[in-house]
């Protein structure tokens, strides 16, 4: 199978560094999320045509966080 990367993201919070690739393959493209800290390493890869759904679930988690820690203080 061959896979060939389209764009590459990293992000470094706190102890951690996410990387963000998109990646293509005859089978489609996909986005694969690794988290690495120190030595360990945890993968997830979401399917491109599910990425739309991906951000709103993303967003709404964010939004009740934002909710959430304002009824904190």
């Amino acid at each position: 199978m061959e896979e060939k990367d389209i764009y590459n993201e990293k992000l470094p919070i706190e102890q951690k560094i996410f990387f963000f690739d998109l990646k293509t393959t005859p089978q489609g493209e996909y986005l694969k999320i690794t988290e690495k800290r120190h030595t360990m390493r945890n993968t997830i890869k979401v399917p491109a045509n599910g990425l739309n759904n991906f951000r709103e679930s993303l967003e709404k988690v964010i939004s009740f966080l934002d909710s959430y820690e304002s009824q904190r203080e």
